[in-house]
């Protein structure tokens, strides 16, 4: 986004404001008409405004950085993955001791859990990129997996009581 470039009318010293895009401006203050070139002073104030914008593109740049930084390196990604240990060390012992098909059901909920929490550790640390494909935007959609894979655990603790 360009913002304009502040001169003076060169008739009466009243301040103007210059649209890069046109040509010619009349002065709000005393009318006179005045064709716009890239003087010396346009040109200054190009480039000033030019620098501005890149030093706030970097500082904008080091600012995601470090929340992203903050993101995959936060206790969520710890918790995702000890998750992951526990239902998938509960799935299978469940396939291998399955002796009727509440087990099986109990085991097939643990391995989904295991894997929300899964992906979820693994979106965090930006091994995959399930964000892109899906319209959620921000950091949502890993906690939403750990939260689809949370309450999964009502169904698991109802199943393994059968």
């Amino acid at each position: 986004m360009q913002s304009a470039i502040r001169l003076q009318c060169k008739s009466c010293g009243g301040n103007l404001t210059i649209d890069p895009q046109r040509e010619v401006l009349i002065c709000p203050f005393c009318g006179s008409e005045e064709l716009i070139t890239d003087s010396d002073a346009v040109a200054v104030e190009k480039i000033r405004q030019k620098t501005t914008f890149m030093q706030w593109e970097r500082e904008d740049a080091k600012r995601k950085e470090k929340e992203r930084s903050a993101y995959r390196n936060s206790k969520a990604g710890i918790v995702a993955l000890v998750f992951v240990f526990i239902c998938g060390g509960g799935c299978i012992g469940s396939f291998t001791s399955a002796r009727n098909i509440y087990n099986v059901l109990y085991g097939t909920v643990l391995l989904i859990q295991t894997a929300s929490f899964l992906l979820s550790f693994l979106e965090r640390k930006e091994v995959i990129h399930l964000q892109k494909l899906l319209p959620f935007d921000g950091n949502k959609l890993p906690s939403l997996l750990m939260a689809v894979g949370f309450l999964l655990f009502i169904p698991a603790l109802l199943l393994s009581t059968l």
